[in-house]
């Protein structure tokens, strides 16, 4: 299919529905999960905290409803905007310190 596409000279995008082979580690992505569930509770404690707590100190007031809604409503792209910023700082992070550290192996193994 994607042959008779590049054929015709028609560009094509492919998308992958798995990691390729190499990027497979069992028991990976129940790791990763785990790691998203803590940020994720780490949020909803700070939602807790700081919006439904004070909601309900102040006696449920009616008028506050649409603004509980709302806050309520954005923790979802929130979490997922916040998540996305942490795993990207995070790859940044970790592929600089790889980078260096096989940089500093040429560095030894090249001949002076």
């Amino acid at each position: 299919m994607v042959s008779s596409a590049v054929a015709r000279d028609i560009k094509v995008l492919v998308i992958l529905n798995s990691p390729p082979g190499w990027a497979v580690v069992p028991g990976t992505p129940a790791r990763i999960a785990d790691h998203h569930v803590a940020s994720v509770q780490a949020l909803i404690d700070l939602y807790r905290s700081e919006i439904w707590q004070p909601f309900t100190d102040a006696g449920i007031p009616s008028e506050r409803w649409h603004s509980i809604a709302d806050k309520t409503s954005q923790l979802r792209p929130l979490a997922i905007g916040l998540g996305i910023q942490a795993f990207g700082r995070a790859i940044d992070d970790v592929v600089g310190k790889v980078a260096a550290e096989e940089a500093a192996k040429l560095d030894r193994q090249s001949p002076s």
